[in-house]
């Protein structure tokens, strides 16, 4: 019974551990706002959690639905990585439309390597004003998920 115990405890841990691997795009806003980016069968999601907000409660959350075609991405895979991911959610009876873009940004020096950084914004437009917004991710906060692959999200149609 103590094995039997000490196994379902160790599950627990294992899956709370392994629960926050699971998403697309992670990063914090230049305004402290934690941004990610995840996805399910037929629902992309992009969570918002405020330095403020309730952990039991959680933050804001934008649901998009993949069969209806509300969300679009576009991807370039380059020598095995993401170099640049978006998805765009859009809905024909909202007024306004989201981006989520990450790119890879190169820094050439004169004289040496490359130097690679991460670029990811968030941004919203109302499509009736044409006022919009968007939103910075702090270079050293951003991060890919282990879900997202060089095909982007599964069954999300690209952006034409």
């Amino acid at each position: 019974m103590k094995n039997v115990i000490l196994i379902i405890i160790g599950m627990l841990f294992t899956t709370s551990s392994f629960a926050d691997a699971d998403f697309d795009l992670k990063c914090t806003l230049d305004d402290g706002v934690q941004m990610t980016v995840s996805h399910g069968s037929h629902t992309v999601y992009i969570a918002f959690f405020a330095p403020g907000d309730d952990p039991d409660e959680g933050g804001g959350v934008i649901k998009l639905d993949i069969a209806s075609g509300e969300v679009k991405q576009d991807v370039l895979y380059n020598e095995g990585k993401i170099t640049f991911f978006g998805i765009r959610g859009e809905s024909p009876d909202s007024e306004s439309m989201i981006v989520v873009s990450y790119r890879q940004d190169m820094k050439v020096f004169i004289g040496k390597k490359p130097h690679y950084s991460d670029v990811m914004t968030f941004y919203t437009l109302n499509k009736i004003t044409g006022d919009h917004t968007e939103d910075k991710c702090i270079p050293d906060t951003i991060q890919l998920g282990n879900t997202l692959t060089q095909y982007g999200i599964p069954h999300v149609m690209y952006v034409k």
